[in-house]
Formats: structure tokens, sequence, C-alpha cells
């Protein structure tokens, strides 16, 4: 049954510390004067909490994130975001701040601990209904040995006021290590959660997920492209080994990430091209933790 697939606390928990402390540094993020820019993510979901094999935990996607800074902004009453991790204020097309966030964070916590999304309904109008009205199961009802302090913190993670929850991502982090370290000695330590994702998957996954092509592998898809070369620049000598004759260009968040250092706008990647003689090969995809840390994606 779905308990003998849990994963144990502390690495749950550090992956949620983890993040929220990321996205803390996105809500307190400021311009070059030290204006406070009021980032929020609006689409915090276990598919965009992803894990190293190092053991590192990266909030990812923020495709729909809103700085109040923007010249163009989201117009009141435009709802965008997954429904089902949504804060009730961000469904209703009321505008939100980086407590929406800390509640899907609180809907991702309650997961990873349950396997089971609060708020899913056979239909999206359903599932409106259901957060509208902040109907769902507690967690202790779904997992009897859950702890009643972390079931403390999802709930309050999970407010249906704005103002009844954690006042950030920040606290609600402070909260998971308190917890952690009077019930578990301590949420898991970055190495530790990478010893465990390397013992579930194995070495020789592991190997696969991280080796690294080579500039010559890299350009050989796309040899024209000024932008791909760029970015395939920094693999040059790093490693022999190659992933065949097709090649995909790199993931847009991975351009995201490349340009954030460089403070360049986001860069939509195209799909990717495949070399005409090579034989058709399994597309990479996101690698789902269902049921091993409740959905969180993990990254290689």
């Amino acid at each position: 049954g779905r308990r003998r697939q849990y994963v144990p606390l502390p690495v749950v928990m550090r992956v949620l510390i983890d993040a929220a402390r990321g996205l803390h540094f996105a809500h307190t993020f400021t311009n070059e004067q030290g204006q406070p820019l009021h980032v929020v993510h609006r689409d915090v979901s276990p598919s965009n909490l992803y894990v190293t094999y190092q053991g590192q935990v990266k909030v990812l996607d923020f495709g729909i994130a809103k700085a109040e800074s923007r010249l163009v902004q989201t117009r009141t009453g435009v709802v965008k975001g997954k429904y089902i991790y949504m804060a009730p204020e961000q469904a209703q097309g009321k505008e939100v701040d980086h407590r929406a966030d800390v509640f899907s964070l609180g809907v991702s916590l309650y997961e990873a601990v349950t396997h089971v999304r609060p708020f899913s309904r056979e239909n999206d109008l359903a599932v409106l209904n259901a957060l509208l009205q902040g109907e769902f199961e507690k967690p202790r009802a779904l997992r009897a040995d859950l702890p009643q302090g972390l079931e403390d913190i999802i709930l309050k993670a999970m407010a249906f006021k704005p103002e009844d929850r954690y006042a950030t991502s920040e606290e609600f982090a402070d909260a998971l290590e308190r917890f952690a370290a009077e019930f578990q000695g301590g949420a898991a330590s970055a190495p530790a959660l990478g010893t465990f994702l390397r013992n579930h998957f194995g070495e020789e996954r592991v190997t696969e997920k991280t080796r690294i092509p080579t500039l010559a592998t890299l350009t050989a898809a796309r040899p024209t492209d000024p932008e791909f070369a760029a970015i395939a620049q920094p693999f040059a000598g790093a490693g022999t080994n190659t992933y065949g004759q097709q090649v995909a260009r790199p993931s847009s968040t991975g351009v995201r990430a490349l340009t954030s250092q460089n403070k360049a706008a986001p860069v939509q990647a195209p799909e990717p091209e495949v070399v005409p003689s090579a034989p058709p090969a399994k597309p990479a995809s996101r690698r789902w933790l269902l049921g091993v840390v409740g959905g969180l994606g993990l990254v290689a």
C-alpha cells in the first residue's frame, strides 16, 4: 500500500526547507537600488521542485512569476497556475503576495507525506469548489503515523486566509527546522539527500544522467546556432561520453538558469532537433518520484 512507499520524513523536510528558503530569497529580491521587487512565483508545485543527485534543491519554472515592477502586469482576474496547488485568493483572481506561495508549499508538503493531493477532484470545477471552501482531509486522517506537529505546520501553511499562514516562506522553513530537530534529530543534510537518491536509483542511472557530452557532440546537432554554441562552450573538454547522434537542445529551464547569471532575459528554447541519420531515440523526460518524495521531480 501507500505506507510502504513513504520517504523518510527527514528527507522530505530537507527538500521543503530548502525550497522554502529559496523562495524566500526570491520573495525578498531587490533591484540595484535596493527596492524590493515583490516577486511571487504563483506556480509552486512538486513538479517545480527539483533535487540533484548532489542533494541540491532547486525551485524552477518562474514562468508566471509576478514582480510589482514589471512593465507589463498580469491583469487582475486572470487566473494562472495549477488549480490543484493554488491559493484560494489566487483562484479567485485577486491580487496575491508571497503568502500564496506559502500555501502552495504547504500543499506540496501535504502531498509529499501522504501521497494524496488534497484538492484532487474529478474536474477543475470540483477542484475550485473544494479549494474555495477549504475542503480537504487532514493529513493524519490519511496517514495515522504522521506526527501531530507536522500536521500542524501543514495546516498553518494551508490556512484559507493569507493572514493565518506563515508570514514568510522563511518562517515556514524555520517551523520545519524546529520540528525536525525536536522529533527527528534534524532534517537530512544535503549529502544525505544525495545519498538517498543514489541508493534509490542506483549508481548506473546516476552515471547515465550526470555524464557530460563533449562539445563536438553538442555542436553536431546545431553547428550554426550561435546561442547553442555559447551554451555548449562550457562543456568543451569536460567529458568524453556522448549520447549518440540524437542531441536535444537544452531545455528552456536550463537556458533561463544560464541567462539569469548574466542578468539577461529568459530565452525560450525551441523544440529539439534530430540529426536525420539518427535512429529515433526516447526523448529525455522529467523523472518523477511519485511515491518516493510525493511527486518531487528529479534533475541531474
